[in-house]
């Protein structure tokens, strides 16, 4: 099956590489650019960080020296983030695998008194982690460290592909991802061309979005690589 991959460059080559394993054909096409900011913050008051994507996690690992954030407790989304923390040796960790509702809940749930956090994040967001802390009391500061462009234009590849109905499947792992496709596709004029293509989602609220544009829509259980790759399977 062909797939085309919608992730930022980083994100897709590593999806794409599992796939290609399963031997499946990708073509990768972000829908959005990574942009990181140059940014220094004081953290000698913050006891914990909040971080909710890889990018967030690589941009405070080289604002702040490793050492100086040993002792800090880190509450993040995803295996793939945090990965990243332990293998700069940090152990005090916990990780939600799913979305930022199931990380506040483990936030609430952990939160001593007199704690500070700090949420390191890109410019765009879908739910704003640091007013509802604070609205629970609990003292939250944020720092914006990367953002994420949105594609102008898709390839030609792309392009012809879907002109000659050889893509199987389109994988989206966000909702801004999937409204930046399909403005992309209208502006192609290829929107006849995408109701026999299966569009591969991360939630329900990406695929809303791809079934009110007549997609084929499948979702998978958990919002994980192996689940989508499941999916697919």
């Amino acid at each position: 099956m062909r797939f085309i991959l919608t992730r930022p460059m980083e994100d897709s080559l590593h999806l794409g590489s599992l796939m290609e394993n399963l031997h499946h054909d990708v073509l990768i096409d972000p829908m959005l650019e990574i942009e990181f900011i140059k940014n220094d913050f004081d953290i000698k008051e913050i006891n914990c960080f909040i971080i909710t994507s890889r990018y967030a996690a690589h941009s405070l690992l080289k604002i702040h020296n490793i050492n100086k954030l040993k002792n800090k407790i880190f509450f993040c989304i995803g295996i793939a983030t945090r990965n990243i923390l332990i293998n700069y040796g940090f152990k005090n960790i916990h990780h939600a695998n799913g979305t930022s509702e199931d990380l506040l809940e483990i936030i609430t749930s952990h939160s001593i008194k007199n704690n500070k956090f700090l949420y390191i994040r890109g410019a765009d967001i879908n739910c704003d982690i640091c007013k509802i802390l604070n609205n629970f009391g609990i003292s939250t500061s944020e720092e914006i460290v990367y953002k994420a462009n949105s594609a102008t234009a898709l390839l030609m590849e792309t392009v012809t592909a879907i002109n000659n109905n050889t893509i199987d499947g389109i994988i989206f792992y966000s909702k801004r991802t999937a409204e930046i496709f399909i403005n992309l596709i209208k502006i192609n004029k290829l929107s006849n061309k995408t109701s026999i293509i299966c569009a591969y989602c991360l939630s329900e609220e990406i695929a809303d979005i791809l079934r009110a544009f007549n997609m084929k829509v499948k979702v998978a259980k958990y919002p994980m690589n192996d689940d989508i790759i499941n999916l697919i399977n």
